[in-house]
């Protein structure tokens, strides 16, 4: 049984909105993400607060169920930190001991910016090579 049907679509970067007002978590104006509405019509139920859609490839926009993935929101989180974790570490080498360490890649972008051309893996090696 499907719980929300035919209902105009409203796109707000970067996700899409449906126009359900009489939905219970629907915003002051009656919108509701898509993507939540999609899924509870598939699960035949409301969401919980503590659930959350994941879109699994990263399109925000794209709302079909094959594309959609329940998740509570710590295991969420846990999810994405994973990620991070992984896809943003650099490689550098030390400019001091040569022994090869890893940085988060933000913070490499960031001190680059700033000017910096050496990379030390340790507060240690760092205090040898400027002395």
């Amino acid at each position: 049984m499907v719980m929300w049907k035919n209902w105009k679509r409203h796109s707000k970067a970067p996700y899409w909105y449906a126009l359900i007002p009489d939905h219970p978590n629907a915003t002051s104006k009656g919108y509701v993400l898509e993507h939540r509405i999609v899924m509870e019509n598939h699960l035949n139920r409301l969401l919980t607060k503590e659930e959350v859609v994941h879109h699994i490839n990263s399109n925000k926009k794209d709302n079909k169920i094959t594309n959609l993935e329940l998740f509570k929101k710590r295991s969420h989180q846990k999810f994405h930190g994973n990620q991070t974790k992984n896809k943003c570490r650099i490689k550098l080498i030390c400019a001091w001991c040569k022994k090869e360490f890893t940085r988060k890649g933000n913070d490499v972008r960031y001190a680059k910016k700033l000017g910096q051309k050496t990379f030390c893996c340790s507060y240690q090696c760092n205090g040898k090579l400027n002395n």
